[in-house]
């Protein structure tokens, strides 16, 4: 991966926590922490990735679809099309 795809890798995983916990709160943050690979902040933001950027965007998708059923996952789902409409050489899964 390049510098330029891990800055967008990483603001896409940020923005997948922002949403989540705009929708469910802070236990989003406490969801995001149970998957491996992913350090982050109190806050909700990344602070390290020892995981491929589609292995924790994987990840989410299905923490996220744990604690919110299916609203959950589509919303993690809607903010990965949102960044490939913006970055269409983005190559992440969306966990299917």
């Amino acid at each position: 991966m390049t510098q330029e795809s891990d800055k967008i890798s990483q603001e896409l995983i940020n923005r997948i926590i922002e949403a989540e916990k705009d929708l469910f709160g802070e236990v989003a943050v406490l969801y995001a922490r149970k998957v491996k690979g992913i350090e982050i902040s109190g806050e909700g933001r990344v602070l390290k990735l020892s995981e491929s950027p589609e292995s924790i965007v994987i990840g989410l998708v299905l923490i996220y679809e744990e604690l919110g059923g299916r609203l959950g996952r589509h919303l993690s789902e809607s903010v990965i099309a949102a960044y490939r409409k913006n970055y269409p050489t983005l190559t992440l899964s969306e966990g299917k």
